[in-house]
């Protein structure tokens, strides 16, 4: 009884220095609007891993009140089920892409490949971009990752909701996959998740490389449960 004791103790704690990691990681993000260094207005500079770079002015829109409804069953338009097999749901913050800063100087690190993944997989699934950092800086990065704005069809901002819990957004779990770095995002069913590394800025990261490979192997095939196949792209 009292390894067992032990064990879940240990389990509590772990989760415990993931959930601060994690809120302070958003707090840093969420930082470029507020603080006496801070004005409304910030640049940061977008850097992919082949050194294509791109300034964005980031402006603090004073006034928006997010959404305190919490009505899940309708957060997201109904998905076009003549064009997308599944939905494909992605964390933003250190799975997408890395955000640091040095002094003054802001910086959001893509990680390699995922837009091309992104690109691609949207021949065949509904793509929704998560954040659980703020509206105004989200939307700048999904933006740049957006290729002719046709890429990303969705988007969800967490602070716009007091406690939203992915199992219960109005979509078919048995075609939705949960693409993130964390066992617990915010409640998204464990069955449905491709958890990847935590994207720490590393240029030779090639999660998504490997990843793309295996979505092809599933395009054309039909599957009545996607869940059933994670397994598999998670351990290839």
């Amino acid at each position: 009884v009292d390894s067992k004791n032990k064990s879940h103790r240990n389990h509590s704690n772990k989760s415990k220095k993931s959930k601060n990691k994690n809120e302070s990681h958003s707090n840093k993000r969420n930082s470029l609007f507020k603080g006496k260094r801070n004005s409304s207005v910030k640049t940061v500079k977008i850097i992919r891993a082949d050194n294509d770079t791109n300034n964005e002015t980031i402006i603090n829109k004073k006034g928006i009140n997010p959404e305190t409804e919490n009505n899940l069953e309708d957060i997201l338009p109904d998905i076009d089920i003549n064009k997308y097999k599944y939905t494909v749901i992605l964390e933003l913050d250190e799975t997408l892409v890395h955000y640091c800063e040095e002094d003054d100087n802001y910086f959001v690190k893509v990680r390699y490949g995922c837009e091309n993944f992104i690109e691609f997989i949207n021949n065949f699934c509904e793509v929704i971009i998560v954040s659980t950092s703020g509206k105004e800086y989200s939307d700048i990065i999904i933006d740049n990752l957006n290729k002719d704005n046709c890429t990303i069809n969705n988007r969800i901002y967490s602070d716009c909701y007091k406690d939203l819990d992915l199992s219960k957004i109005n979509r078919d779990m048995n075609k939705t996959i949960f693409i993130c770095h964390e066992d617990n995002f915010l409640k998204a069913p464990k069955s449905n998740i491709i958890k990847l590394k935590e994207f720490d800025g590393d240029e030779k990261d090639k999660e998504f490389v490997k990843l793309l490979q295996e979505f092809n192997k599933i395009q054309n095939v039909k599957i009545d449960d996607i869940r059933k196949v994670i397994p598999d792209i998670e351990n290839n």
